[in-house]
């Protein structure tokens, strides 16, 4: 099983369509956004872990199994070698089906199951992606010792133009979760208090909260080596050769149909880079765009809060030099 994570508005739906366009591949759609665990630690310490793993182990296997429209049925979609064609039909039939009684229904009703139809004998790779919780990472690498992790990080300028831009068309809603992020004890280790990041723009929140959150999901993962973290941006400008290698870390064979579909990505115009919640996108044009769309000031501003990141892929995402301190000594901070 593979576990794609990261921020929401990260680039994390378009990669869990790249391993979705590949034949041999079960791919769900945050899966933990239709079933929730709040029973579960959504920032766990280094104590709980280990206490919680059973618990998230049996939450996996749930997740592994939730057949939602919203989970199972995101466009595009792509042949598979375990449904077969009568299986591959069926599943065509049962996704429009579901979605369309949803609708009739309401959005407040997830929707008849949609059945991933297995051919006999054959498998898949299950493909999970989640921007609920980020900092579950040890939770999950604990949960399951086959499990593996991406932890896709993209610049938070990216991030937050992206919001902006879905918050203004009334798509988005985020919250921030400063009140919880500061009852961490790694919210101790950068120079703000709740009183200042709650006193500034909206955006500077946001900053605070990704920078802290990807942060501790790298320091709580770091030296895993079922965990890589993947630049968004290096994601963008080598795609077919970022995916060939992570299909190699996966398991998969390279794939011709995932080969096809960058080639038209490729082909996207400027246009269709404008739809909000489209993976239809040409990647390059999305890397800097953030920069034409976010005054100076506000860079400035959202720079100055995030300069202060303290593990090495977070620092590295924002073009900004190593730690001075390994991840291992973020984490003997804490102790």
């Amino acid at each position: 099983m593979l576990m794609i994570i990261g921020s929401g508005r990260s680039g994390t739906t378009w990669l869990g369509k790249l391993f979705d366009s590949h034949p041999d591949t079960v791919y769900l759609h945050e899966p933990d956004a239709v079933k929730r665990r709040h029973d579960l630690p959504k920032f766990p310490c280094e104590g709980e872990v280990e206490y919680y793993a059973e618990a998230a182990a049996d939450y996996l296997e749930e997740l592994k199994f939730t057949r939602t429209p919203g989970v199972i049925g995101v466009p595009p979609f792509f042949p598979k070698n375990y449904r077969g064609l009568l299986g591959g039909a069926l599943h065509k039939t049962a996704r429009v089906t579901s979605k369309a009684l949803r609708k009739a229904a309401g959005r407040n009703w997830a929707g008849l199951p949609v059945p991933v139809a297995p051919r006999r004998g054959a498998k898949g790779l299950y493909v999970l992606k989640s921007v609920s919780a980020v900092c579950r990472a040890p939770l999950w690498a604990a949960a399951d010792p086959n499990l593996k992790i991406i932890h896709l990080i993209r610049h938070v300028g990216g991030r937050i133009a992206s919001l902006e831009r879905g918050m203004s068309a009334g798509l988005m809603n985020p919250d921030p979760q400063i009140d919880e992020l500061f009852e961490l004890p790694e919210s101790e280790l950068y120079p703000f208090t709740k009183k200042d990041i709650l006193s500034r723009r909206f955006m500077d929140r946001i900053a605070y909260s990704w920078m802290v959150q990807n942060d501790k999901a790298a320091a709580d993962m770091a030296g895993n080596d079922r965990y890589v973290p993947l630049l968004y941006e290096d994601l963008c400008r080598a795609p077919a050769d970022k995916m060939a290698r992570l299909f190699a870390y996966t398991g998969l064979e390279t794939s011709v149909q995932t080969m096809l579909f960058l080639k038209q990505l490729q082909r996207q115009s400027a246009q269709d880079n404008a739809r909000y919640h489209s993976v239809l996108k040409s990647p390059l044009g999305s890397i800097d765009r953030w920069r034409r769309e976010l005054s100076l000031d506000e860079q400035d501003t959202i720079m100055d809060i995030v300069r202060h990141a303290r593990t090495e892929p977070v620092r590295k995402a924002l073009g900004l030099e190593p730690p001075k301190a390994e991840a291992g000594a973020f984490q003997s901070q804490l102790r």
